[in-house]
């Protein structure tokens, strides 16, 4: 009898637009495991928010009206609306934190760090500043695809993930990894050049070739 109960409790707050929420969200958060991710979806993520931040106001003003409404004559199903409201706005508004906070891509490098320091060139060849590209052939490493690894004579060891259109621009992003990066550029362009803290030595990055 009682799991019957949960079961139905259960039903009353998981609904089919709160499955579906739930659905987008943890995609968004397996897109996130990708470095540029975010630059890559920016309009998207931009129309995103004004289209779920529109809902999110139509989703309490209708639950504030339903659990006025039946708060006297029903007043358990006012408590599972109220629940299912305040899910709803923790899930989105979580998701969204993590996403722009990053911390998808952070954490999943963490898990495959070492296989990137398994691939780092030897110590001669970063102080002699010499290109590696030569010496690296496309591979998987952990769940990404590394289509480059460029030594930078500035600083840094380089490993691109993923490129894309500079906005309307024939200029190419580049993201990826970098160990120990330098402050002025990439070997994939200077232009855009940012990189984001992951541990004390490794970082993301994102690059322009639009020099």
């Amino acid at each position: 009898m009682n799991r019957l109960l949960k079961h139905g409790m259960i039903r009353q707050i998981i609904t089919k637009k709160l499955l579906v929420l739930i659905t987008l969200c943890i995609l968004l958060l397996l897109h996130g495991l990708w470095p540029g991710s975010l630059d890559t979806l920016s309009w998207f993520l931009i129309y995103s928010f004004i289209l779920w931040g529109s809902l999110l106001v139509v989703m309490a003003v209708r639950s504030a009206i339903s659990i006025f409404r039946y708060y006297r004559t029903d007043p358990s199903r006012a408590k599972f609306i109220f629940i299912r409201s305040i899910l709803a706005v923790g899930i989105l508004l979580g998701t969204f934190i993590l996403v722009l906070d990053n911390i998808p891509v952070r954490a999943s490098f963490l898990m495959f760090i070492k296989s990137f320091e398994r691939r780092l060139p030897l110590e001669s060849s970063v102080t002699n500043g010499l290109d590696s590209k030569e010496q690296w052939r496309q591979q998987y490493v952990g769940i990404w695809h590394v289509d480059e690894r460029m030594i930078d004579s500035r600083g840094g060891i380089y490993f691109r993930i993923g490129k894309s259109m500079d906005g309307i621009s024939p200029d190419q992003m580049s993201f990826g990894f970098v160990y120990q990066p330098n402050r002025e550029g990439s070997p994939f362009g200077n232009a855009k050049y940012e990189c984001y803290r992951i541990t004390r030595k490794w970082y993301f990055f994102h690059a322009s070739d639009d020099f």
